[in-house]
């Protein structure tokens, strides 16, 4: 896809970091933007900056993890703008900092995966028959993270895992089907937000209990916070190299270079398994 003129866009998550950035890349294309995220207040505030450059916009206030709100996006969209060409499924929480993963409480799970993988694949469930029906050139962006592609050490990596062979298994899918939708997952390394400053989780998914994620996980956010806003790039430079990988039809798109010997590492562990 070269041109997002006139084309429509979804984005979750997209009232603040990467996401809105993404919308904000988008909209200077001049594509119209439905701005979907959890905070309804901001995500208007969101829409409201758009349409005073010109670009018709919406807001909708959505629970990525519940396919019902996302079935209510896709049915907003299509009514105030028809069919929907780009879809980038943005939206998604650090999760599970707390002890050993095999610690983690029910709660836990459903939290990380409800919102860094169901997150994503509602928004397939809601959006892509709909993309093929229509036909024209559309395009799938999925925020994956680097976590995905290298070893990780946190219930965040193992979504992220997941949503990387969910995004995989879309762009061979459709490759097979002669569609004319691409695939891109989005992997940035560290990026300059505030997305561990404060976990948003639901009150009832949070846990409560003595060493939980609550009461472990706090400082490891604090932590992880001061690193990447000494060391990441900017929510606008990830948007531009995903707007670049999606004309280009790429599948992975990278922010830096930090995660190449990362992949390279595992990727070596990996083959030494044929050993003897």
């Amino acid at each position: 896809m070269q041109d997002f003129s006139g084309r429509t866009a979804v984005v979750t998550g997209a009232a603040n970091g990467i996401g809105l950035e993404i919308a904000r890349a988008l909209a200077a294309e001049g594509a119209n933007l439905v701005v979907a995220d959890l905070h309804g207040d901001a995500a208007e505030n969101v829409a409201a900056e758009l349409r005073a450059t010109g670009i018709r916009a919406i807001a909708v206030q959505v629970d990525v993890a519940k396919l019902d709100d996302m079935k209510r996006l896709a049915a907003l969209a299509k009514a105030e703008f028809g069919n929907i060409h780009v879809l980038c499924n943005n939206a998604g929480i650090d999760g599970y900092r707390g002890g050993g993963i095999w610690q983690a409480d029910d709660v836990d799970w459903a939290w990380a995966m409800g919102v860094n993988f169901d997150g994503t694949l509602n928004g397939l469930r809601v959006f892509v028959d709909d993309m093929l029906a229509h036909g024209e050139e559309a395009h799938i962006a999925n925020t994956v993270s680097e976590s995905g592609l290298t070893k990780q050490s946190s219930m965040y990596g193992i979504t992220k895992h997941a949503s990387l062979a969910l995004t995989e298994v879309l762009d061979e899918q459709l490759k097979a089907r002669g569609s004319r939708i691409g695939v891109t997952a989005l992997c940035p390394g560290p990026v300059r937000t505030r997305f561990f400053e404060s976990p948003h989780r639901p009150a009832e998914l949070m846990d409560e209990s003595p060493g939980s994620d609550l009461d472990v996980g706090r400082a490891r956010r604090a932590e992880l916070q001061a690193h990447i806003q000494g060391n990441g790039v900017t929510p606008a430079e990830v948007a531009s190299r995903l707007l670049d990988g999606i004309r280009e039809n790429r599948l992975y798109v990278l922010t830096d270079t930090t995660s190449r010997q990362g992949i390279l590492d595992r990727a070596d562990e990996m083959v030494r398994g044929f050993a003897g």
